[in-house]
């Protein structure tokens, strides 16, 4: 197997990290760490600022990580020179304490509750839930873009090396993507069950008159590992959608229909990546 020089790097880091928790710093050195730690932060602060791909900064799972490590190392550094070295624990951490909290202790503590707290749920929890949404819309973009792909292909608008250059940055994109049947690591099977008109509304100048109806589809699907043959998915799933019924209903029908299968593809991917 062969090993990339970054691969190595990140070993190296590591390794780094793990020294600073175990090796005592003296407070001159901690001050360097600080200040290489608060620009490093800003470097990857406005980086991601002024990223507009995803790919332009692929490796910041990773590199938030390792800085994440680097800063725990120096919180734990930190933390012994205060209690080990008579409160002197450098020039950086006594400008912060004096300018910040102004040498009070009871302030320095609501401060720093504070600051857990907006990190805990803030910041934490909000991350979680905008990565989670951002994964959501990458796997439900790919079939559409897959598509797109193709039928650029077929009109000659691209060459086949551009195809194939766009399909593996989808593909660098997220995990999931369409296949053919003989290559793809999950088969999908799926079968309309149902498709039906629920009134929603009436007409309240005509009590008998349906205002608006509910498109509902129901569909079976059936997830099955290539290699084994096990079905990790075999579930319903719904997908609705409302139409207004002035005017002609066929046509309103012929609209709302679209967006109903839509709704039920979404369940199709929710349910494929959660099993997944």
């Amino acid at each position: 197997m062969k090993i990339k020089k970054t691969d190595i790097l990140v070993a190296v880091m590591v390794l780094a990290v793990i020294l600073l928790i175990i090796v005592p710093l003296s407070p001159d050195m901690l001050d360097i760490f600080i200040i290489g730690n608060i620009t490093l932060s800003l470097l990857i602060l406005l980086t991601t600022l002024f990223t507009k791909k995803t790919l332009e900064f692929s490796t910041f799972p990773t590199v938030l990580l390792i800085v994440t490590l680097f800063r725990l190392a120096l919180n734990i550094a930190s933390t012994r020179l205060i209690l080990g070295n008579g409160g002197n624990a450098g020039h950086v951490i006594r400008a912060f304490g004096e300018f910040v909290v102004g040498g009070n202790l009871v302030v320095g503590l609501v401060i720093f509750l504070i600051i857990v707290a907006v990190q805990f749920i803030v910041i934490t929890k909000g991350a979680e839930r905008v990565s989670e949404v951002a994964a959501r819309f990458t796997l439900d973009a790919m079939p559409g873009k897959q598509m797109a792909i193709d039928a650029d292909l077929s009109a000659g608008n691209i060459s086949e090396e551009e195809a194939r250059e766009r399909r593996q940055e989808i593909q660098r994109e997220g995990q999931l993507r369409l296949q053919s049947a003989e290559t793809a690591a999950i088969r999908l099977r799926g079968t309309l069950l149902s498709y039906r008109l629920d009134p929603m509304r009436y007409d309240q100048n005509r009590p008998k008159t349906v205002a608006e109806y509910r498109v509902v589809v129901r569909a079976r699907i059936e997830a099955v590992e290539a290699a084994t043959g096990k079905a990790i998915v075999a579930q319903t799933v719904v997908g609705d959608a409302t139409l207004r019924a002035a005017g002609d209903l066929t046509t309103a029908r012929r609209a709302a229909l679209p967006e109903a299968a839509r709704q039920a593809a979404h369940e199709i991917v929710n349910a494929v990546v959660s099993a997944w």
